[in-house]
């Protein structure tokens, strides 16, 4: 789970205040809002990327100031918003990278590490990509992958900036469909950006909506697209 407390984000100044927000296990949440409104930095701050200027963040109730950079990437995976492939680096290979932070002094994958990379592919319909350069990949396909890269990575949390934005209408529905199988299947809590307001909507996702107050807030109840828009 993520837990927020007072926390404020930005970097000289504040761009978005949380008073206190707290995302379970087992869950998909959207975070929206405009675009400057503090998005990725919030979800470089919960990476750890990005300092917090104050309050608290806790990852599985630990602080993420007691963890160090090898602890967060066992905490919490991260997929950014396009990944562009890689010339001469096969799918296989990618997805391979999300076991990085558990491998010993020489490197070096396991049976059991493989067999985390093979169920990251089967989940997302990959296997036959498995020699495929990654560089060679449609946008859908490589989304695909950097998803299955966070799986195998084996965190209890997954966050995403705009895993859809570079998708057709099809794809999104399927990523969105995704995350949520995999959030429910796997007891894990998925954050992701994005501006597809129906879609969210129609998959009755809850919302955490950065507002232009500079203030973030959860909500799970609304009702419409329309009454997201009136406080976007």
């Amino acid at each position: 789970m993520i837990r927020l407390k007072n926390l404020v984000i930005g970097f000289t100044q504040p761009i978005l205040e949380v008073n206190e927000i707290y995302l379970e296990r087992g869950k998909v949440y959207a975070l929206v809002g405009a675009n400057g409104r503090g998005k990725t930095t919030l979800l470089k701050t919960i990476n750890g990327v990005q300092k917090p200027i104050s309050g608290e963040l806790h990852l599985d109730e630990i602080s993420i100031h007691e963890l160090n950079r090898e602890q967060i990437a066992r905490k919490i995976a991260f997929v950014t918003s396009k990944f562009e492939g890689v010339e001469h680096l096969t799918v296989y290979q990618y997805i391979a990278l999300g076991r990085t932070p558990y491998l010993g002094l020489f490197g070096r994958l396991t049976p059991a590490d493989h067999q985390l990379v093979i169920e990251a592919m089967d989940q997302l319909g990959l296997r036959s990509f498995s020699d495929r350069i990654t560089a060679e990949l449609s946008d859908g396909e490589r989304q695909m992958a950097s998803i299955a890269r966070a799986l195998a990575q084996d965190c209890p949390i997954i966050t995403l900036d705009e895993p859809t934005a570079f998708l057709d209408y099809a794809n999104k529905d399927r990523i969105v469909e995704l995350l949520i199988s995999i959030a429910n299947s796997k007891g894990k809590c998925i954050l992701f950006s994005t501006h597809d307001l129906d879609l969210i909507q129609r998959k009755s996702i809850p919302v955490l909506l950065a507002q232009s107050t500079k203030k973030l807030y959860l909500n799970d109840k609304y009702s419409s697209v329309d009454e997201l828009m009136e406080t976007y």
